[in-house]
Formats: C-alpha cells, sequence, structure tokens
C-alpha cells in the first residue's frame, strides 16, 4: 500500500503559540524542538529538546514516512533584557548559543538531507531590530542580522538544488515578545502599528504558506511588520 507523501517540518523553538495554525497543516509531519516546555502534540508531532535526540527522529521519521520536502522553521531565539555592559558572561553565552550556534547546527544536520532530496526550505523568523536597533538590543539585534544573511547566501548557495531559504521580517506579535511588558507598553507598541493590531498565529501561518508556494522569495526577506513606526 503506498504511502501518503508528507511534508515534514523541523521546528526550532516550538513553544511559541504563534505557530498554532502551522501544526493543523494536512499531509505535514512535525519534529519540535523545544528548550524548556514541550506543548502538546498530535499523532503527526515528535519531540526532541537535544541535537542527538533530533537526529534520532530524524532518521526514524524519514523511515516511516514518504517525505517528499523537509522544511525548517527557526523561530528559537533568546531575548535581551539589559545594556551589554550588565550581561554576565553565561547570559552572553546563553544569547550566541539560541540566536547563532544552535542555527549552524540545524543547518548542518538538515542541509544535506534536503539536498539529497532536492526539496527543502529554511525559514528563518528574524525581526525588524535586525535594521532598527535601539538600546538594549545589542546582542539580539546583532544575531538576526546575521541570521538574515546566513540564511540569504545560504539561499544562493542552494537554490540550484532545490533547497530554498527565507527570513520573515517581524514585527511586533501577540504572545511573542510583548507579553511580559507592561500594559502602558504594550498600549503605546500596538498605537506604533500602522494596522493598529499586533500580529497573529494566523498572519504568520499564511506567510509560511505564501514563502513554501513562491521559490522566488528565495534569499530574500518578507516584511511582516504591520507598518509599524519605530519606536524604542
Amino acid at each position: 500500500m503506498a504511502r501518503n507523501q508528507m511534508d515534514l517540518f523541523v521546528v526550532y523553538g516550538s513553544e511559541t503559540s504563534l505557530l498554532s495554525e502551522l501544526y493543523n497543516r494536512p499531509d505535514s509531519v512535525f519534529l519540535r524542538f523545544y528548550n524548556e516546555t514541550r506543548l502538546e502534540g498530535d499523532s503527526n508531532s515528535y519531540f526532541a529538546n537535544s541535537f542527538v535526540e533530533l537526529e534520532s527522529h530524524l532518521d526514524m521519521i524519514l523511515k516511516k514516512f514518504d517525505i517528499t520536502r523537509i522544511v525548517f522553521i527557526g523561530a528559537g531565539f533568546l531575548s535581551q533584557t539589559k545594556l551589554y555592559f550588565q550581561a554576565t558572561e553565561s547570559e552572553i553565552e546563553a544569547q550566541i548559543e539560541t540566536n547563532i550556534r544552535n542555527y549552524l547546527k540545524f543547518t548542518s544536520i538538515l542541509l544535506p538531507k534536503m539536498i539529497q532530496k532536492k526539496a527543502g526550505h529554511f525559514i528563518y523568523l528574524s525581526s525588524f531590530r535586525s535594521q532598527t536597533t535601539c538600546r538594549g538590543v545589542t546582542l539580539y539585534a546583532a544575531s538576526k542580522s546575521f541570521g538574515e544573511t546566513f540564511f540569504e547566501v545560504l539561499g544562493k548557495e542552494n537554490g540550484r538544488f532545490g533547497v530554498f531559504s527565507t527570513s520573515i521580517r517581524m514585527g511586533y506579535f501577540d504572545g511573542r515578545m510583548t507579553n511580559n511588558l507592561p500594559a502602558d507598553r504594550q498600549k503605546s507598541i500596538k498605537s506604533a502599528i500602522g494596522v493598529d493590531s499586533l500580529g497573529s498565529a494566523a498572519d504568520l501561518f499564511s506567510t509560511i504558506e505564501y514563502i513554501l508556494g513562491n521559490k522566488y522569495t528565495n534569499g530574500g526577506v518578507v516584511d511582516l511588520t504591520g507598518g509599524i513606526n519605530h519606536i524604542e
């Protein structure tokens, strides 16, 4: 009996509620990498919180299912809450590990398998802070800028092999970085957005679907900011 053809989504930062609509996508299986919080998943979800576990599950999924395309969703990040000189060495190292080094590890694991299938897509969730900086985002902004450049070139190198790469430059989204802010700060942010609302899970999911259906986004950045008037 023939197996159904499936897309495999490898999700880094799967704790975020902004990807909730993604997990309802038909004909898809999900390998969800988490740090501390493992969200509930359906029978089409597998979980890992180490790269050893990730590779083990990846090999199993590729044998069990007829995977036609591998999609990486890079949602993992560690935000910055201090000026650089106030951060401890361990805090700096944690940001570098989460925001930069882990992306290199994911790419090294997934890229050869994507090339083998001649079908893959890296989708990196970036931030408007990659271009518009302010005080207190030294490492965060620099890491987002690094990610955009890294995946831009990755797409240029591998598009001919059927492996594409696109960044989504996100503005303020509901539940991503605003929940821990004071109410007056959240109100100020919302009023500075042209569409007068925070981004939603539906906004992000529809953009992911657009990217996956349009290979000419390869090597590029899709702005998803709602027309924000930049503020600190």
